[in-house]
């Protein structure tokens, strides 16, 4: 078995991860090879299947993957597909979030970043640009914390942002925007065109308080607006990796916890609206105003920290 560490769980693979960090751990979740029925699936789309209980969740994508017993151990089935990173991407994908879930924790899609001692986190669908303005951040100096699955820890005082492990997923175009050639890093599915950027140093490992979440959206010119408690509570929800599944998933593993969860954090975490033009020959005038709006809201922070002192 292979040991690594994600997300704040000891993880030990019969599968080489090469994209964990590789670490002796205590086993806090175990993936095998086993044997799962995966003929009772729900369908969710024309790739994917699923079913949940309040012990297993299953899910079909390129093999069939349960995850059993409060996400410690998951089992996968043989698919017909032998290259490894089509694997590697359902485990560390929506397998991964899955156990997450199980363990109690606020799983976003989302990517996440720190800004000082903090985490800021952006939410949204696919291809709108959560990765891109990530890796853009981690360039102008912000650590990078997770990629498209975010888990928040919520059995704490204040929710916090748990580190999931240094890699995020950039389309061609979005790598050239960054300054880079898209040839010089490895494609993530041989089929696909998307490329691994790796994070090589610098990676936090313990949970950083959450400060901010910023909604993505696209809009005729750059903006970021304030949401109320109530708006932010259905972005939430919409944004939560959960939300993927179905009511399948909520149903069985406890829709009010969930609930519970996501109106928490819309009162207890600053939410805003970023609007931009959906171009990446602006990406550099995207992350200034992101850079400066965090810097000036940590200021304001400060300063009302100051004045209570």
């Amino acid at each position: 078995m292979f040991s690594y560490t994600a997300y704040g769980l000891g993880i030990h693979s019969f599968l080489p991860l090469p994209e964990l960090i590789a670490e002796e751990q205590k086993a806090d979740v175990v993936f095998r090879l086993g044997t799962v029925n995966g003929s009772s699936l729900h369908t969710v789309d024309e790739m994917r299947r699923f079913k949940a209980d309040s012990n297993e969740t299953c899910y079909f994508m390129v093999w069939v993957v349960s995850s059993r017993g409060e996400g410690k151990k998951l089992l996968l089935t043989r698919g017909p597909t032998p290259d490894e990173r089509v694997v590697r991407l359902c485990l560390l994908g929506a397998a991964l979030a899955l156990i997450l879930h199980q363990r109690q924790r606020l799983v976003l899609h989302a990517s996440a970043v720190a800004a000082g001692d903090r985490a800021v986190v952006f939410v949204g669908g696919q291809g709108w640009g959560k990765s891109t303005l990530a890796a853009a951040l981690h360039l102008r100096g912000h650590k990078m914390l997770a990629d498209d699955v975010t888990a928040i820890q919520m059995d704490c005082d204040f929710p916090k942002v748990l580190p999931g492990f240094p890699q995020c997923k950039l389309w061609p175009d979005a790598v050239s925007a960054l300054g880079a050639s898209p040839e010089n890093f490895p494609l993530l599915h041989p089929d696909f065109s998307k490329r691994a950027f790796r994070v090589t140093s610098g990676f936090p490992r313990g949970p950083l308080p959450l400060k901010h979440i910023y909604v993505l959206a696209t809009g005729e010119r750059l903006e970021i607006e304030s949401l109320l408690p109530q708006e932010a509570l259905l972005e939430l929800i919409r944004h939560s990796y959960a939300a993927r599944f179905g009511n399948h998933l909520l149903q069985a593993t406890g829709m009010a916890t969930h609930f519970k969860h996501c109106a928490r954090l819309a009162q207890n975490t600053s939410v805003f609206r970023f609007r931009r033009p959906a171009s990446l020959s602006v990406l550099d005038e995207h992350v200034s105003m992101l850079i400066n709006d965090m810097s000036r809201k940590e200021s304001s922070s400060d300063g009302a920290a100051s004045r209570r002192g």
